[in-house]
């Protein structure tokens, strides 16, 4: 049975249980082992949290025959788990505010740890001359040993990942490692399994849906030191992508067009907002990572804390609890905001917070925030 190098066989399957139960993403994640400890304890405290925040049914959490079943089929598939306090664990990835506690790799992992990775996203449909660039650009960068990160999409993605395939890329996928999408590029996907590696965050066999796309992003992005933008429209799913490389302190740049191709309206306005630097040449790209520290991802690590010190009682959370549910509106309001508004102690603030996240009925968002959800799912 499967087993990472940091943890045992029965210790990988209670986290991978924790991190496959209703409601719990990567920071409810790491919330809950910061408040009890281990992932076993923190299951065993679900039903309760979620009672507590207004879910009117039981929680689903995933069993542990699902769980022991998932990493049976990943080990058979050939490809490997590793969650965040692993090694082999992308130090890059870890440093970003919601990294995730586990992914699912296929293919050559030690591509995770190299210094010099470099995103590269754009249009889906993009143009002859568009496709062109990102082959272009992938080839100038793979001879400089840089490894590229992509999605895997049709159009750019695709270009940027067959143009790299010599010095390794990286497919990072918004399903499960053994669903190849789009169909078309079921042969890209095997020669990036052989000559590279392919990365997701998301459940053996899982299909892809629209909201995991966004998600998928901030993977591409949190791999890489910098990140370059061909071909994106307004509406573009890369401008996501560069949104998320802002958030988490990497390079943005961005390849201009004419104003009257909306293909470029875009990457035009990444530049004229100084949310992206002027892509002239690959030569740009290559100076910035040479001028990057070697504790450029080290500096700014999101390990996992220790446990709390001190759990509140019932007492202290019913005083707190209408406190609190008067202070979030559906605006993203910061924790520290929360914190000076209500006064309310943080390990209490923490408790009260996975209540209303385990019961559907609040998210978090980057820059340590939090809102209502405006349609709550059903209770």
């Amino acid at each position: 049975m499967f087993a990472t190098q940091n943890t045992n066989t029965e210790e990988s399957i209670e986290r991978l249980r924790l991190i496959r139960s209703e409601n719990v993403g990567p920071q409810t994640f790491k919330r809950l082992l910061n408040a009890f400890g281990t992932a076993t304890d923190a299951i065993a405290q679900l039903p309760t949290l979620s009672a507590r925040g207004g879910l009117k049914r039981k929680i689903t959490i995933c069993s542990k025959s699902a769980a022991e079943n998932e990493l049976q089929k990943i080990e058979d598939f050939g490809a490997k788990l590793l969650f965040w306090d692993d090694p082999k664990y992308p130090e890059s990835l870890r440093s970003i505010e919601d990294y995730p506690p586990v992914l699912t790799v296929f293919g050559n992992e030690a591509l995770l740890q190299s210094p010099k990775i470099v995103g590269i996203v754009g249009s889906r449909n993009a143009s002859a001359n568009g496709c062109y660039m990102a082959r272009d650009i992938a080839k100038k960068l793979a001879d400089q040993q840089v490894v590229i990160a992509s999605g895997l999409a049709r159009g750019i993605d695709a270009c940027a990942h067959e143009k790299s395939l010599q010095s390794g890329t990286i497919g990072v996928i918004a399903n499960g490692i053994d669903v190849i999408y789009p169909e078309q590029n079921k042969a890209l996907y095997k020669a990036i399994a052989e000559e590279g590696v392919i990365v997701t965050e998301y459940p053996f066999s899982s299909q892809p849906i629209a909201r995991n796309f966004p998600q998928r992003n901030r993977i591409i992005s949190g791999l890489s030191k910098a990140v370059i933008v061909i071909e994106a429209s307004q509406k573009s799913g890369s401008l996501i992508t560069a949104s998320y490389a802002k958030k988490q302190n990497r390079k943005v740049f961005a390849i201009p067009g004419s104003p009257l191709d909306s293909k470029y309206s875009g990457c035009n306005l990444l530049i004229k907002a100084g949310d992206a630097s002027l892509f002239l040449s690959e030569q740009d790209v290559i100076d910035y990572l040479s001028s990057a520290t070697k504790s450029f991802f080290s500096d700014q690590s999101q390990a996992i804390p220790t446990t709390f010190v001190r759990i509140p009682n019932e007492d202290e959370l019913e005083k707190f609890r209408p406190v609190l549910q008067n202070a979030i509106g559906f605006c993203p309001t910061s924790i520290e905001e929360i914190i000076i508004a209500t006064q309310i102690p943080y390990y209490a603030l923490n408790i009260l917070l996975l209540e209303l996240e385990l019961a559907g009925q609040i998210e978090r968002s980057y820059g340590n925030k939090v809102n209502r959800i405006a349609l709550p799912n059903p209770l």
